[in-house]
Parts: structure tokens; C-alpha cells; sequence
């Protein structure tokens, strides 16, 4: 059985979004993913995935003369983010991460730049899948009300599939009292219950949050912690607030022993700019980009992004070639052509790491400007 989770990453101020960089970071940590062997792309690199899609969103930009970024108060999102949790004991790491493969490449095909990381490191193993809010097409992923359930369904298939069991829909509750004296919903007794019994199970936060997954809660963060029922009706998030008194994320933590604060979770947490390891990697960084800038004769953004497009459109051709060279079974030209798609790689890395690099040193010098 497995649970889904949609949400949007925010586009942010800064040149890359910095929420985007996070979140990646988080996902593909070593540590939560076998050393990352439990990590897949697809048409980027794990490791510099944020700044790839951010690079792709410009090139959109540039092409269509449409921003990313939505005009007014409605939020606006640089990249997606898939969450799929399953039942603790129910399937392998192995499973969990092939399962997580094929629910991305159902639901984008071939058009959107994303990663699927499969976590081991709580009770209940789950896939992170966040792809690139802006598609091959530079059109954006459109998103409704029914993306959701839409998600929820082709992971059910998949469970099916491969023997899992599925959420079945439950008929939906009668409203309920809280406390004398007090109506609410029987949404919150039937979730201040499931909260109570797994916040008393659970060794972690992130356990916890788990645990709730299993028991069909989709949850959202934000300034505050909110959580829906997926099958029983609920068409609202409820804050742990809501619950009632003892209830709150401090309170809970404080109970299940997890003091670590949100925005000390390396998900949230901003490295310092003023300690001494942070300034040496950028002053490492700027001296590589300025080597590679010669090497690759790139003065000006317009050259590295006619680079960029170069290198993705040669990627596209020898994909191609390679997929002949398989069918025939032309070992030599395949070596050959595997080679040159190594070489693109690598250089693609370089640029990326050389635009990022640049792109500090400009926000610096803007900072001291003003």
C-alpha cells in the first residue's frame, strides 16, 4: 500500500530558488538514500538538478517571452514536488525506488526534468519526486484539484500491479463532538485520535509523519503544520492546533523527543554566509568558473545559454543514434557515441558549476553596491 503527497515548491527572490536548492539537497542526502544508490534522473544530474531546471525555466523565458514567475498574489512555483510513502515492511528499498520510476515517467512521460530518491531512513521507506515545473515544450505543468487523485491513481495501479494492497475509500463519518459544550467535526476526533496514537509510536518527527501517511493523511508545511484525510471525506487541512490543547508541533515534539525546530531541518536551514569555510568554497568557486570561462570561451550570459542549448540538443541527437547503435548491435559505435554523451555531461557540469559560481560573485557585488 502506498499514499501520495502533491505540493509546489515556491519560486523565492534569488536568481536560483533557494527553496528548490534545499530541497533537492534533502532528497537526494547519502545518508537517507544508501550512499545515493537509491537516486535516478532524467534529463538532468542529481547532484545539480535545481540549477538545470532553473537554467531550462530561462531558456523558456527567453524562448516564449513568458515568465515562470505569475504576476499578483496568486503563488507561483518553480518546480513540483511527489511524495510516496508505504506501509512499514511492505516492500523493499529496491521495489520501493523501481515503484517510484515508473510512477514519475506515468505521470510526465518524457517532457519534465525530474529526480526520484527513495528514502530508508524512518520507519516506513518512501520515494521524493521533484520535477521541473517548466516542460521540453516550455510549457508549464498544469496543475487542478484532480492532479492529486490523479497521481493517487496510477500509484494505486502500480501497487496492484506488483501485489501491494491499495487504499480502499471508506464511507464517510458522521460529525462528532470534541468536548461538552463544543461541536466540531469528526474529522478532528477521528485525527486527534491517529495523531495521540502515533505521536505515543513514533522515535522521530519524520517517523511520525510517516506513520501518519500510513493511515491515508496528506500533510502540507508551511508557517504552520497542517493535515488531511485522503479517503474519509475531509476536504479541508486541519492544523495540529485545531486539535485542541497539547497538540501543537512544539507540543508534540516535545512529547515524541524531537526537539530539532523546523527551521533548523537541513530542508529549511541556510548556511552561514559569514563563516570562514562558506567564503573559501566561493572564493574556490569563483577561480574555477573564470578557468572554465576561458576554456569554454563564455564572456556573457547570451553565450552560455547558446552553449547550454547546444549541449542538450546534441544530448538529444546521440540519445537517438544510441538507441540505433543498440538495435544493430554496433558495439564500436555505441562505445563511441556513450563517450561523447560522457563528454557532454561532464561539460554541462561545468558550465552549471561556473554559472553558479558567477551568479555569487554578482549578488555580492550588488550587495556592496547597495
Amino acid at each position: 500500500m502506498a499514499t501520495t503527497f502533491f505540493e509546489g515548491i515556491e519560486i523565492g527572490n534569488r536568481s536560483v530558488p533557494a527553496a528548490l536548492e534545499r530541497s533537492v539537497a534533502y532528497v537526494i542526502d547519502p545518508a537517507k538514500t544508501d550512499h545515493g544508490s537509491l537516486v535516478s534522473s532524467f534529463q538532468c544530474e542529481a547532484q545539480s538538478a535545481a540549477q538545470e531546471m532553473y537554467l531550462h525555466q530561462q531558456e523558456a523565458e527567453q524562448a516564449t517571452g513568458r515568465s515562470v514567475k505569475q504576476n499578483g498574489s496568486r503563488k507561483s512555483y518553480c518546480a513540483m514536488w511527489i511524495r510516496q510513502s508505504f506501509a512499514p515492511g511492505e516492500v523493499t528499498p529496491e521495489l520501493a525506488h523501481s515503484l517510484g520510476v515508473q510512477l514519475a515517467k506515468e505521470v510526465l512521460g518524457d517532457k519534465y526534468q525530474y529526480i526520484v530518491a527513495t528514502h530508508t531512513d524512518s520507519k516506513c521507506i518512501h520515494n521524493h519526486i521533484i520535477f521541473n515545473v517548466v516542460g521540453a515544450d516550455y510549457k508549464k505543468f498544469h496543475q487542478d484539484k484532480y492532479t492529486p487523485d490523479r497521481v493517487a491513481r496510477i500509484s494505486d495501479r502500480l501497487c496492484r500491479a506488483h501485489g501491494l494492497s491499495v487504499v480502499e475509500e471508506p464511507k464517510k463519518e458522521r460529525p462528532g463532538l470534541h468536548h461538552p459544550g463544543k461541536k466540531v467535526s469528526g474529522y478532528h476526533n477521528t485525527m486527534r485520535k491517529d495523531v495521540e496514537q502515533f505521536s505515543s509510536q513514533a522515535k522521530s518527527w519524520e517517523e511520525f509523519l510517516s506513520l501518519m501517511e500510513t493511515k491515508y493523511y496528506m500533510f502540507r508545511r508551511g508557517e504552520r503544520l497542517s493535515f488531511r484525510h485522503r479517503t474519509n471525506g475531509q476536504e479541508r487541512n486541519f492544523t495540529l492546533a485545531s486539535l485542541g490543547y497539547g497538540f501543537d508541533e512544539q507540543s508534540l515534539r516535545k512529547k515524541i523527543g524531537d526537539f530539532t525546530r523546523a527551521d533548523t531541518c537541513p530542508l529549511f536551514r541556510e548556511p552561514n554566509p559569514h563563516s570562514y569555510s562558506v567564503k573559501l568554497r566561493e572564493v574556490k568557486s569563483k577561480f574555477a568558473a573564470m578557468d572554465a570561462m576561458d576554456q569554454q570561451h563564455v564572456s556573457s550570459q547570451s553565450d552560455y545559454l547558446t552553449r547550454l542549448t547546444e549541449l542538450r540538443t546534441e544530448e538529444k541527437e546521440i540519445l537517438s543514434n544510441l538507441k540505433n547503435a543498440r538495435i544493430h548491435k554496433d558495439s564500436a559505435q555505441e562505445e563511441k557515441l556513450q563517450k561523447r554523451m560522457d563528454e557532454i555531461r561532464q561539460e554541462r557540469k561545468e558550465l552549471i558549476r561556473m554559472r553558479a559560481a558567477v551568479g555569487k560573485e554578482q549578488r555580492g557585488d550588488e550587495e556592496i553596491d547597495r
